[in-house]
């Protein structure tokens, strides 16, 4: 659906990075679809031993690809307490 992150991004060159606008009109179309899932949460499960772990998200290609890119273009403030 979505290609892979631009070489651009890889090669973390700041003059071939496309706009925040080119990089959601790119997203846009996947995130509004009608049966879009970000992900799905596991179930909560006991091991054998007695602890137990608690639900967790996976995210999907669409998602994770999102993501990774909102932190390669620093749209997500790192650093602070």
């Amino acid at each position: 659906m979505i290609q892979a992150i631009d070489s651009a991004m890889a090669a973390n060159n700041p003059e071939d990075i496309p706009s925040k606008a080119d990089l959601m009109t790119r997203y846009l179309p996947a995130l509004e679809a009608p049966d879009f899932r970000p992900g799905e949460l596991t179930p909560i499960r006991k091991t054998e031993s007695g602890s137990i772990i608690m639900p967790y998200v996976i995210f999907g290609d669409v998602a994770e690809t999102f993501i990774t890119a909102a932190y390669e273009y620093r749209w997500v403030l790192r650093g602070f307490d």
